[in-house]
């Protein structure tokens, strides 16, 4: 049997909402799984209210974060959400990934040429990316830019 179940989607986005505000990676890390379970109950109505409460957190997630978090819009309305709310922030979500990974790709063989590309999961590849690109790009900012626009682990907020 279950008990309260109403409003249990809505307190559960409210808790990604506040991560994401607070910039808090853990809290998110915890917050997302239970927007699933809570969602797999939902009626139809409830997750139509909640999907345009998790699309207007994507701008804030970054390339890394935000595609992961896509996923979990999308199961949402393949659990029965209009998918209306979705469909253009979802489209450029996904022009800058790829606009990121070009410009991660044209850095690195402005310096590196055909050299293979660092394996994305490898964590010690970021330091070779930050030094290529900076060459690249002249500044490490704009080397972190590339990095970060093109790449799928990374944190909240950056």
């Amino acid at each position: 049997m279950i008990f309260n179940r109403r409003g249990r989607l809505a307190d559960r986005v409210a808790a990604v909402e506040v991560a994401v505000r607070e910039r808090d990676g853990a809290a998110m890390t915890r917050a997302v799984p239970r927007v699933w379970e809570a969602a797999q109950q939902a009626s139809v109505a409830e997750l139509d209210e909640a999907l345009p409460r998790c699309v207007a957190l994507l701008p804030q997630l970054g390339t890394g974060a935000g595609g992961q978090f896509s996923v979990l819009c999308g199961a949402l309305v393949e659990l029965g959400a209009r998918p209306d709310t979705l469909v253009a922030p979802a489209a450029d979500g996904f022009a800058t990934a790829l606009a990121g990974a070009a410009r991660f790709r044209v850095g690195w063989q402005r310096v590196r040429g055909d050299d293979e590309l660092p394996d994305p999961e490898d964590p010690g590849g970021m330091d070779e990316s930050i030094g290529v690109l900076t060459e690249a790009y002249g500044t490490e900012e704009a080397a972190f830019d590339a990095v970060h626009s093109s790449c799928t682990p990374c944190s909240p907020g950056r």
